[in-house]
């Protein structure tokens, strides 16, 4: 994901709502910009219209922008925690590490492209990665291409869970037909704190 959406992504996770202008002005850019930023973000379901402020004087009235509802009151830490617990307990080392790639498998889809270059296969992989909510962008590197998560959706989890960065390696591999290799870990209280950054092949 571009720098600018997460940043306005960002913006919106501390406010309940912002217009294109308030935006513009938070983040030094055009108000031009920030609208195409805005209808991206949209288009794939980050954000929604929340309705319209009036504008001032004769001004006319600015669209208000906010996060899809995505944290209403739920129990699903603790659904998710007790069916992790279920289903790895008792298992061996080997049978944890099928079904975590069972998992990923199911998460990243059956259907995943096979042909193509590794940038072809990339892109793919950072729109289905997008999709699941990771925030996820690829930098060319002299020795590898480097994938970078920017947010973990189940950073909750991971204090429990640790082996779930072990199912986002084997998802990256299930995108991307090759082996990866976890360089860094995010780590902290703050799931956008720092970055997990796998290097591919």
């Amino acid at each position: 994901m571009k720098p600018t959406r997460q940043r306005i992504l960002e913006i919106l996770q501390h406010q309940t709502a912002a217009t294109a202008t308030n935006l513009a002005k938070s983040l030094s850019q055009t108000i031009p910009n920030i609208r195409h930023h805005l209808a991206i973000l949209e288009t794939e379901g980050w954000i929604k219209s929340l309705g319209q402020r009036p504008g001032k004087g004769r001004g006319r009235p600015s669209t208000l922008y906010g996060l899809q509802e995505a944290h209403h009151p739920h129990n699903l830490l603790e659904l998710s925690n007790a069916l992790l617990h279920a289903a790895l307990e008792g298992r061996t080392t080997r049978q944890q590490t099928d079904f975590l790639r069972h998992l990923a498998i199911q998460l990243g889809g059956a259907i995943h492209p096979t042909g193509g270059n590794l940038s072809q296969r990339l892109y793919y992989a950072i729109r289905q990665l997008n999709e699941l909510r990771y925030r996820a962008r690829w930098e060319a590197h002299t020795d590898a291409p480097r994938v970078i998560l920017a947010y973990c959706p189940y950073f909750t989890l991971l204090e429990e869970h640790p082996m779930l960065c072990q199912m986002d390696a084997y998802l990256l591999e299930h995108l991307l037909g090759q082996k990866v290799e976890q360089v860094t870990r995010l780590k902290g209280r703050n799931p956008e704190a720092a970055q997990c950054v796998f290097r591919v092949g």
